[in-house]
């Protein structure tokens, strides 16, 4: 899951978990927010990031729902899981420039920053929450382009590669 969705696709995985079905070969975290967080998007970074990306008729509705999204998420409780599937956590390489602009709170700021490099990543809260809720280490990696053009034409050669095949990460 891309974003938000990675946290849908956690908590998908857990809920099929607990019902016995434990099909889930594996979890690919395309950015995603650590579940825990507290930090809502402010309307300034959405109304930044609409303007830059999409056309007029779309905006109202992306707005709508990422306010949507963004209350669920900082409502979420993750539940620990014996549950482990093959996870890896991909995170944009590049620093989020509109989401620096556009009155994020520090936690937000660092979310958005960018991975560009191995020590980067290595200290990344963002992935290093997710090993937290996810009770063990997961691989990691880096994608193009910040985190809003992760799947822009330039960037999806690369980006969707990296995706596919969670099969291929080390077993946990």
């Amino acid at each position: 899951g891309w974003s938000f969705g990675g946290v849908v696709a956690y908590e998908i995985a857990q809920q099929l978990a607990r019902e016995g079905i434990n099909r889930v070969k594996g979890l690919v975290l395309i950015d995603s927010p650590e579940p825990q967080t507290r930090s809502p998007l402010p309307d300034a970074l959405l109304n930044a990031v609409v303007e830059k990306r999409l056309r007029p008729a779309s905006r109202e509705a992306f707005c709508t729902q990422m306010r949507f999204a963004t209350r669920a998420l900082v409502e979420y409780a993750p539940a620990k899981s014996t549950y482990r599937p093959r996870a890896v956590i991909l995170r944009s390489r590049e620093r989020s420039d509109v989401a620096m602009a556009a009155g994020a709170d520090a936690a937000l700021r660092g979310y958005f920053a960018g991975c560009n490099d191995a020590g980067a990543l290595e200290r990344d809260a963002t992935a290093n929450a997710w090993k937290e809720v996810l009770g063990t280490v997961v691989a990691t990696g880096t994608i193009p382009g910040d985190h809003f053009g992760a799947f822009d034409d330039k960037n999806v050669s690369i980006t969707a590669p990296s995706c596919v095949r969670v099969d291929t990460y080390p077993s946990l």
